[in-house]
């Protein structure tokens, strides 16, 4: 009996193990200028909408020469909330980031949403004038499902260049939940059960 008991308490241990945590970082580096970049990462376990790959142009911070920028925007560079960068992760993540180079005074904003389209983390900063060379990360947490990238302070002649993405996600076998645990205790209580017989 105490072997038996010693072993479901190793399997409940185990299982209730969390997956380990992966990082997948994209550059963009990819992709043409101009063209929406859609399924492109699909397989990497996100997809985006109103997104084209753009120039970086060389800007501080930037990685390469490909970026993102909206797609419907007048100015590719420069827009607000109703034209937004999205991505929307195949599975929920934990973190994501983006690096966002010339934030002037028209702001640049992540926002991240759970499954259920509710806001639940956001950056957010400012800078002057048109904002050149100034560029930082911008990151969010929680049990992301998607993002959006805009200008909380709108104004057409003031762009920013969205560059690097990354984000963290669990290995590919989820740990199991309360249901999965309870189950091993029923399985350890029948084979107790059936040797008291």
């Amino acid at each position: 009996m105490t072997k038996l008991t010693l072993a479901l308490a190793a399997a409940a241990t185990a299982l209730a193990t969390p997956a380990a945590a992966a990082t997948v970082a994209i550059d963009f580096e990819g992709g043409s200028v101009g063209f929406a970049i859609g399924a492109t990462y699909s397989a990497l376990g996100v997809t985006f909408s109103n997104a084209q790959f753009s120039e970086t142009f060389g800007l501080a911070g930037t990685s390469g020469t490909r970026g993102v920028s909206s797609l419907s925007a007048a100015f590719q560079f420069a827009y607000d909330a109703a034209d937004a960068v999205v991505a929307t992760f195949s599975v929920p993540v934990t973190q994501v980031s983006f690096l966002i180079t010339d934030v002037g005074a028209a702001g640049a904003r992540l926002e991240a949403f759970d499954a259920s389209s509710v806001l639940i983390d956001f950056d957010e900063a400012f800078g002057v004038g048109v904002g050149i060379g100034n560029f930082r990360t911008f990151s969010v947490s929680g049990a992301i499902a998607s993002v959006r990238i805009f200008q909380p302070a709108f104004d057409d002649s003031d762009g920013i260049v969205v560059d690097n993405l990354s984000f963290e996600t669990t290995d590919d076998v989820p740990a199991p939940g309360a249901a999965g645990l309870a189950l091993l205790g029923l399985a350890g209580l029948a084979i107790v059960r059936r040797r008291a017989r």
